[in-house]
Formats: C-alpha cells, structure tokens, sequence
C-alpha cells in the first residue's frame, strides 16, 4: 500500500519548503538556506495550458549551481525546460516558468526538481556567527561544509488537481467540491471528502453528513457535524482516510476541524446568510491563513451576492481568487457580480 501523508502547509496554491541541509544530527543543523515556492502562475481553460512558477530564496548565505526543472506526468504534454544559473546571491530570489498543456482531468503528483550549492565559504561564515554552538559543534558543521563540491537535490513532489472547475496545487480530497443549492444561480461549496475514514467511528457519522449534503437536508447535516467534532476534540495526530485506490492520504487534525467547523457555520445559518457571513468572517480572523481560506471567503461572496451586496460580493470572490487564482467558476462569479454593481 503507498502512503500519501498530505500535511498541508500555511497557504492552498503556494506549496513553500525552507531547508538547512544536511542534518549533522538530530539535534544540530546547518542554518537554513533557501526556500522554494511554488505556485500556479496562470492557466487557460481554452487550451488547458498550465504556467507554473517556481521561486527560490536564499537565506543564509549565496547559492551556486542552481538548476530548477518540472517533471510532468505523461498525460502532460511538455518539453524538457531545465532552466540554470551559476550563482544567486544572498537575500535575492530567482524564478523559473514552466508551460505544459494539461489533460481535461488531473489528481495526482508532480516533480518539481530543484538542485544547488550552499556557497561553502559564506556557509563556514554563518556557522562562525552562531554564538550558541559550542567549538565542537562547528567543527563538525566544518566538516559537514567540505562536502559541499556538487549540487543538491533540494526539490519536492507536489499535488496537482485539475478539472473545468478548478486547478489547485492540492489532492481532490482536501478541496471543498460539494455543492449545497441556493438558488437556480447559486450554491455554497462544503467539504465532505470522498474515502472512507480509517476510523470506523468517524467514517459512520462522515457519512451521515455525506448524505444529508445529497439529500439538503440541513438538520441532518448539522447534527453530524455536531457529532463528527464531539469525536475528534481529543484528537492531536491527523485522521487517515483510505482511497480507492487503496493508498491513504492523513488529513491534518488542524485541517479536518477548520474544514468541518466551516461547513457548520455554513448549515447553521442558511436561512440567515447575513450572521454566516459574519461567522465565517470571524473565523478568519481568528486563524493563520491557510489552504482552506480561498473556500471560505468563495462562500462568503456567494452569501452577499444573494443578500444583495455586490460590492462586497465582489471584493470577497476577489480575495478567493488570491488564494487561487485558476478558478473559473470563481472568476465567472466574480464578473457576475460586478455586473450587477
């Protein structure tokens, strides 16, 4: 079975990884020196041309021989474009485009393939300026700096979902994608992930809520929720769900609860969309920005687009579209609602 831990970071489309290199041992390190962004630059829907942007920045000290190239799947359609330079000075960033033509449909992985070289000279500097090592330790990070002679590998696989919805660098499961009908017009997206719950207990009461979205039935729903974060307030390690394919992917217990307390704000409130939103605004402002954020404030512009807010409307589908700019049916919205302005 291939294990697919997917612990989401601070922000949905912006996959960010900052390293230190070789760990000496478990407790020393080398300072940190680079970090690596990678985001979504634009897409268009018309030809399924995807243009991924991929960033590094230094920290600590120079950076040499820095290649960066993007390893597509074969249903992609790209050529190889690995893109090179000899030196990125300390304090700067580079960043690298990479265009493919996609398939209509897409859940699964990426490689984006990232080499360099910490400049060993400034590196050996670094460790010097570190007042809290003691002389041992710097000598074995000394020794750890010599080996410095090639690039290396500091690249990483990334999650990719795309249909005629949405493009998010995200696995399908952690995307909110269930539809809960307002009007002809309009319907607020929640998240009630397909799998089954690798805990029994959860997956009874999940699919509980499962059906009460099918069914729109808001009592029903409400109740599971209710019940779904009763089950999981003790909870610290994230909760596995198991896949069709047999693999599992552990959703972030920070995650599951955010998500699920999203969809009851949303359930509770549906005949008073004027206290949703002010719900759903109070519990951003209480979190760190995070992947869940662009669903949430999606609901809230659809929320003041039927209270007739459309300014407000408008301003809320925007910073949807910050978090995740390859959206269409946001960007649709968006225009609708600016329309009616």
């Amino acid at each position: 079975m291939t294990n697919k831990r997917i612990l989401i970071g601070l922000v949905i489309f912006l996959s960010s990884l900052v390293a230190s290199g070789h760990a000496v041992t478990p407790e020393v390190r080398l300072p940190a020196w680079h970090k690596i962004d990678v985001k979504i630059h634009s897409w268009n829907p018309q030809g399924n041309v995807l243009l991924l942007a991929v960033t590094i920045d230094t920290i600590s000290v120079p950076l040499r021989d820095i290649s960066v190239n993007v390893l597509w799947p074969k249903e992609f359609r790209a050529r190889s474009d690995e893109q090179k330079i000899s030196v990125l000075e300390k304090g700067k960033n580079w960043r690298t485009l990479h265009t493919v033509q996609c398939p209509s449909t897409f859940d699964g992985w990426i490689e984006v393939a990232v080499a360099a070289r910490p400049d060993p000279i400034a590196m050996k500097g670094a460790i010097a300026g570190i007042a809290t090592l003691t002389p041992l330790v710097k000598e074995a990070l000394f020794a750890e700096v010599k080996e410095f002679t090639k690039p290396i590998a500091i690249g990483r696989s990334i999650p990719l979902f795309l249909d005629n919805n949405i493009v998010a660098l995200s696995p399908a499961q952690l995307l909110f994608s269930s539809v809960w009908p307002l009007n002809e017009n309009r319907f607020l997206i929640l998240w009630s992930t397909p799998g089954i719950f690798t805990n029994a207990a959860i997956e009874s009461t999940f699919n509980l809520f499962r059906e009460a979205v099918m069914e729109t039935n808001p009592e029903k729903a409400l109740s599971s929720l209710n019940l779904i974060l009763k089950q999981t307030i003790e909870m610290r390690e994230p909760i596995e769900f198991k896949l069709i394919d047999e693999s599992t992917i552990a959703v972030p217990i920070v995650y599951f609860r955010e998500a699920i307390t999203v969809d009851k704000i949303i359930v509770a409130n549906l005949k008073t969309p004027e206290k949703a939103i002010a719900k759903l605004l109070a519990f951003l402002k209480g979190k760190r920005p995070g992947q869940i954020d662009a669903f949430v404030w999606a609901n809230i512009g659809t929320l003041q687009y039927i209270s007739k807010s459309f300014a407000e409307s408008s301003e809320s589908y925007r910073r949807a579209l910050q978090c995740i700019p390859t959206w269409p049916m946001i960007n649709k919205w968006l225009e609708e609602s600016r329309r009616q302005k």
